[in-house]
């Protein structure tokens, strides 16, 4: 009898099971480091600002845009020094997940900002939007708020007093075009 050794498959289950493995965990870390890197980085921005705060001042309003040419101010509320470290516990670090590649999301158009001053008059501005989950920390331009911060940020907000309203937001373009009819 002329038997034949067995051949070993090319794709042996153990193989496979690594390779997939593998896909998985480079994955992972491509949607959790870049993420988690621009949050320590925005993270670090934040925590210099509060350290160096002479004020901080939390704002809720409607913000001036082609629909609304004067900006609205729905409440201000001037934080108290012992009191500073509530900004930097709204943003906590943590792994965070995300999109490497960017972020589609609705026009950046926020009605919550954080002012923080220094002694030399030096200001942050944070800017949120919880409509498209973005926020701008002290640039033009808005990046994902990243996972971890959207309910500590909503949070802060809400037991500062300044809450999310977008029926609110919508009124107002209302009333003010009824007063200010276009020419």
């Amino acid at each position: 009898m002329n038997r034949k050794p067995p051949t070993k498959p090319k794709w042996s289950f153990g193989g496979c099971l690594l390779k997939c493995l593998l896909w998985i965990v480079g994955i992972l870390l491509l949607f959790c480091i870049e993420p988690t890197y621009t949050l320590l980085k925005e993270k670090w921005i934040i925590d210099s600002a509060v350290s160096q705060a002479k004020s901080i001042k939390i704002v809720h309003y409607n913000p001036h845009s082609f629909l609304l040419p004067e900006e609205i101010v729905y409440d201000t509320k001037e934080l108290k020094p012992e009191e500073f470290y509530k900004v930097s516990r709204a943003f906590p670090v943590f792994l965070d997940i995300g999109d490497p590649f960017g972020q589609w999301s609705c026009i950046f158009d926020p009605h919550h900002r954080i002012v923080i001053t220094d002694a030399e008059g030096k200001e942050t501005i944070i800017k949120v939007c919880f409509n498209c989950d973005h926020v701008s920390i002290g640039k033009e331009y808005a990046l994902g708020t990243p996972f971890v911060w959207r309910l500590s940020l909503r949070h802060f907000f809400d037991s500062e007093g300044l809450p999310y309203q977008p029926d609110r937001y919508q009124k107002d373009l209302q009333e003010y075009w009824k007063t200010h009819p276009s020419k």
